[in-house]
């Protein structure tokens, strides 16, 4: 297995991954839709439910079904077809990195979603949460979720190198004898 098929892997399976959790929480939205209709329209009850469920369908389809796109343009762009054959442990770290990083956007994206429905699920004569709320509950969060899933995406190369630099210097420290707590 190429590290190429590796990246790829983990890719198809955190997009099957995310549809699985679509369909249960597509059980748990039919199970809640008749209680909640009772407290809105049923149109608001459906965008509630539904732009969430869409939006992370989808979500998870585009992972699944854009593996290869994903695994070859994006995390290999650099590296000849040498590098990205040998399945070696600083890879494996980056491209853990890196589906972590396409995770956590991955969900940040599907909060977005939560977001947009919830706003859409609000008749026009109800009034809307405040706005610190709305903001400290629902958006925050979500972008805060994306940028960091951004940012280890982008840089799980990085992190890998400052983290052998790390221990690199961990051991060279305690060949040194300045390592005293031992």
């Amino acid at each position: 297995m190429t590290a190429r098929d590796f990246a790829r892997l983990l890719i198809k399976l955190m997009g099957l991954f995310v549809i699985a959790m679509t369909l249960v929480n597509l059980t748990q939205a039919i199970s809640y839709l008749p209680a909640y209709r009772d407290q809105t329209s049923f149109v608001g009850a459906l965008f509630h439910f539904l732009v969430p469920l869409l939006g992370s369908g989808l979500i998870g389809w585009l992972l699944f079904r854009s593996d290869r796109l994903i695994a070859d343009k994006v995390l290999f762009t650099d590296e000849g077809n040498a590098a990205v054959g040998s399945l070696s442990f600083e890879k494996v770290e980056e491209v853990l990195l890196s589906v972590l990083g396409i995770y956590l956007t991955a969900y940040g994206l599907i909060g977005l979603m939560r977001t947009l429905g919830f706003v859409l699920s609000y008749r026009a004569d109800e009034s809307l949460v405040s706005s610190d709320v709305f903001w400290n509950t629902f958006l925050i969060p979500s972008l805060a979720q994306i940028a960091v899933g951004l940012l280890v995406f982008l840089s799980s190369r990085g992190i890998v190198v400052l983290r052998r630099r790390f221990l690199d210097f961990r051991d060279m420290a305690r060949e040194l004898g300045t390592d005293k707590q031992r």
